[in-house]
């Protein structure tokens, strides 16, 4: 009778311990519940929209700009006023970004790094009134879109890269941890340097081309698109990484220099002359050059890979 009531005992004593600890639990949940989503609450608060502009009447300006953690976007087009939209989150309300001129003319985009969660940019930018634009992105993905302008610098880190349609003189972009990818573009010089991802470009007519990348691709696709110029330079380097050209225009003459090391060179191309040939480096040319043709140079080497032109 005693073990009995014991018995009966133990197990309302359980059932009490049992319904504390799902109360605690559900107190816990509820908490941390409302935390999180009041963090989203205020992180929704904060963000902020604001938009700058200015009417330009120069065709010699400059320009710097930088995101953080969000997107990057540049687009040319028909008019003269410049017009930037930002959005951002700052991690004190009284942190502000600014978007001014200088004395020397230079139009600046301006915050402190370690007081935004967020910055990201949206900006028309008019064709042919700038003469440089200098980009810095961190964890941003990047859009140039229709820039006519005569030298666009990018350097990013964590974020994919995508030009578009882009006319100038100069194009330089060095990318970590990002992929590049280039359309539909006419420039006399684009130097590029990426590691840890892709280089791709389509169908862009660019008088001297030096790109380099690690850990990734180069792939290269042009449609008769060797216009604008007489004589084409490219030098390609990738380290553990394949390069693939595929050039469908007929009336160029190659001088060609490839170098590998374990991969192989493969030409699928007729009519070369070859002055060196073995499976991991070969010196080759037009056998017979046509005077009208355009002249492309190429020198192009990969360490543990392979390379090809079709």
């Amino acid at each position: 009778m005693v073990n009995n009531q014991n018995s009966i005992k133990n197990k309302k004593g359980n059932s009490i311990l049992l319904i504390i600890f799902v109360i605690l639990l559900i107190l816990t949940s509820m908490k941390l519940y409302n935390r999180y989503f009041n963090n989203i609450s205020k992180n929704n608060l904060n963000k902020t929209s604001k938009e700058f502009s200015f009417k330009l009447d120069s065709s010699n300006n400059n320009m710097d700009l930088k995101g953080l953690n969000g997107e990057v976007k540049l687009e040319g087009y028909d008019g003269n006023e410049l017009i930037l939209k930002s959005t951002y989150i700052p991690k004190e309300e009284e942190y502000k970004i600014d978007f001014y001129k200088d004395k020397k003319g230079k139009f600046i985009l301006s915050f402190e790094d370690d007081k935004f969660k967020e910055v990201s940019i949206d900006v028309l930018v008019p064709k042919g009134y700038f003469k440089d634009i200098d980009i810095s992105s961190v964890n941003s993905d990047n859009h140039l879109e229709k820039l006519s302008t005569k030298e666009v610098n990018l350097k990013a880190f964590n974020g994919d890269i995508v030009v578009e349609e882009y006319n100038g003189e100069d194009l330089i972009i060095d990318n970590m941890n990002g992929s590049v990818i280039i359309k539909e573009s006419i420039s006399k010089n684009i130097d590029i340097n990426n590691m840890n991802a892709n280089i791709t470009l389509n169908n862009c007519d660019i008088k001297n081309l030096d790109a380099k990348t690690i850990n990734g691709g180069m792939e290269i696709i042009e449609d008769e698109t060797f216009l604008a110029f007489e004589d084409y330079n490219w030098e390609l380097e990738n380290q553990n990484g394949a390069i693939n050209l595929s050039l469908a225009s007929k009336n160029i003459d190659y001088n060609i220099e490839a170098k590998t090391s374990n991969g192989k060179i493969e030409l699928l191309k007729d009519n070369f002359i070859y002055s060196k040939k073995s499976e991991n480096e070969i010196a080759a040319e037009t056998e017979k050059p046509n005077k009208s043709y355009k002249r492309l140079n190429l020198s192009l080497e990969t360490t543990n890979s392979s390379i090809v032109l079709k």
